[in-house]
């Protein structure tokens, strides 16, 4: 099977991350991985699947046609190439990398960083209630 793997060209992969890939590279029985060839997660998963055997194609957008192709077209090419996605953070061009997967249906697995990335933020206009509960005054009757 064949894994295209994105994410943020200035992100850096921690070991959890690390853990998380190879977790899902041994489920999927991945044979090829399929990248961007950019700096940053591409980069890194690159150099990491040389090191254990696995084939990597770098899928760059460089083809020509009215100028070079932009991230969207690039991102068109790689998922109908691929079968699965592994998704690290990043910016919109990952993002618009998953959701054309997810509407072409293929599994995408999503490491903890990005899901926590993704998470909402938390409301803090009525942190002050529950902050120093020690230092509001006490009710009596």
């Amino acid at each position: 099977m064949n894994a295209l793997v994105t994410g943020g060209e200035r992100y850096v992969l921690t070991q959890a991350d690390y853990r998380f890939l190879e977790h899902t590279v041994a489920m999927l029985r991945v044979k090829e991985i399929y990248t961007n060839g950019q700096p940053g997660v591409a980069a890194q998963v690159e150099t990491w699947a040389k090191r254990r055997g696995i084939s990597v194609q770098r899928v760059t957008a460089n083809f020509m046609h009215d100028g070079p192709a932009s991230s969207e077209e690039r991102n068109m090419t790689l998922v109908t190439q691929a079968k699965a996605v592994i998704a690290f953070p990043g910016e919109s061009a990952s993002d618009d990398l998953i959701a054309k997967a997810r509407r072409a249906r293929l599994s995408v697995h999503e490491s903890p960083g990005r899901q926590l990335a993704n998470l909402p933020t938390m409301d803090t206009r009525l942190r002050h209630l529950w902050v120093r509960s020690s230092s509001r005054p006490k009710l009596t009757p």
